[in-house]
Order: C-alpha cells, then structure tokens, then sequence
C-alpha cells in the first residue's frame, strides 16, 4: 500500500495487539469478543470501529491480507456499500474485499445480527440478506468488478471477465 502511494494516515490496520511497521501503527480493539467470533472478525471489528467514530470519511476499502493491491486505482461509490462476488459460477458473495461509504454502519449492524441468527459467516450472512432483500439491501449496495477481488476459486474464469487475459 504504501509502495503504491498509500498515505499513512489513510491505512487502517485493526489489530487485537499493538504492532506497528513502515510507521503504520494499529488500532487495537480492546475487545476480546471481537475476536472471538469463529465467523468473522471483520465484521464485528468494523462495527467497533463505527462506535468509536474511527469511521469518518466517506469511502474505505476494506481488504483481507491475501487480497492486496498490485496496482493504482480509483473508486467511485455511488452507494453505500460495493461488493464482490466469488465470479465465475457464483451465487455468492465475498468479502475478502469491499469497499464502504460511514453511511453503511447499519448494513454491518445487519451483516452481523445476521451472521448471529443464522450461525454463520459474513459471506453467507451477506448472501442470505442480498436473496431475501432484508431491509431492502439491495438498493444500497453496487456489485463491484472482480478485478477487486480475484479470489481462490475459478481463477482462470475470473481473471479473463475481469479483463486480466
């Protein structure tokens, strides 16, 4: 991130410890329960983060650890949320990467609530309200280009729809 040019200030990492590298230091999140989720972390680590007011701007991106960025990019988000699927074949969502406006704290209030309710993960929490169209998700969120987001499955597949061969 920051070999792309990447601001300091513009980095979160969410930690449970505190670490720093490269003058990016951690937030750490205190609780415990956060992590103790076997589903997710993210979620509820990003539902943390809104209660203490760490969410501000108007876009993030949040990105697993195996889904860096190789390249410079810019997004536009005209809604709340944009997310990715797992592509080729997919009737799934994922969300090893995905991009955020501070108006979607309630989408991650409903992601997690879900996640309890069905004793899920977030990528199937997420998949179940996009189906059912829970309190009309549907409108709030863009599907966004796997480019974002290769994933580990259908790589080939992937890779030539989101304009990689």
């Amino acid at each position: 991130s920051l070999s792309l040019g990447w601001k300091l200030e513009n980095i979160l990492l969410v930690t449970n410890f505190p670490y720093e590298y490269g003058g990016v230091k951690s937030i750490v999140v205190d609780d415990y329960e956060v992590f103790d989720q076997n589903r997710s972390t993210k979620i509820p680590a990003i539902n943390e983060l809104f209660r203490d007011g760490v969410i501000e701007d108007d876009l993030y991106w949040f990105h697993d650890h195996d889904a860096f960025q190789l390249l410079p990019f810019e997004v536009e988000l005209e809604k709340d949320a944009g997310f990715t699927n797992h592509g080729a074949y997919s009737t799934t969502w994922n969300a090893g990467s995905f991009f955020f406006k501070n108006s979607a704290k309630d989408i991650f209030l409903w992601i997690y609530e879900y996640m309890n309710l069905r004793n899920t993960n977030e990528q199937n929490a997420l998949t179940y309200m996009w189906q059912n169209n829970i309190n009309g998700i549907n409108s709030r969120y863009k599907l966004m280009n796997n480019t974002y987001n290769i994933g580990i499955y259908h790589i080939a597949e992937n890779l030539k729809n989101a304009g990689g061969i």
